[in-house]
């Protein structure tokens, strides 16, 4: 994955600023257009380079599903981090608030124990390909 996207940045986008390079220097393009014209040489590699970590990420989420299909200790495993994570976030949501009632004394700061909890979770949920493949949608 990471050949594809060093050759999606190094052969045309390379190629692509010398050719402007050499016209600029050759005084065939002014200096606001050469300016255009490699910032949007850079947003078109960059856009692509977002494609192929969209579809890398598919993929990769995707074969690690076949694998939790297949492999009953993997879907255990998986099972064991959704539920703890989902404890963590019921407790802080609901067992949390519970508790002050209850006894009155606040219960100590999570710090960023949920925000990883929801983030472990929306990983395992298929967060990560999910949003990458939000961007590709037409607006």
């Amino acid at each position: 994955m990471i050949a594809a996207i060093l050759k999606l940045l190094s052969a045309p986008f390379v190629n692509q600023i010398t050719d402007l390079a050499h016209a600029y220097i050759k005084k065939q393009v002014s200096e606001a257009e050469f300016r255009a014209q490699v910032q949007k040489a850079t947003l078109d590699t960059f856009a692509q380079v977002e494609q192929a970590w969209a579809e890398a990420s598919t993929k990769q989420y995707e074969s690690f599903q076949k694998t939790a299909r297949q492999s009953p200790v993997v879907a255990r495993a998986y099972a064991v981090v959704i539920v703890t994570q989902l404890f963590i976030l019921l407790w802080y949501q609901w067992g949390a608030s519970a508790f002050l009632l209850v006894t009155g004394v606040i219960w100590p700061s999570p710090g960023a124990t949920v925000d990883w909890a929801y983030a472990i979770l929306a990983l395992c949920l298929g967060g990560g390909a999910f949003v990458f493949r939000r961007q590709e949608m037409p607006q």
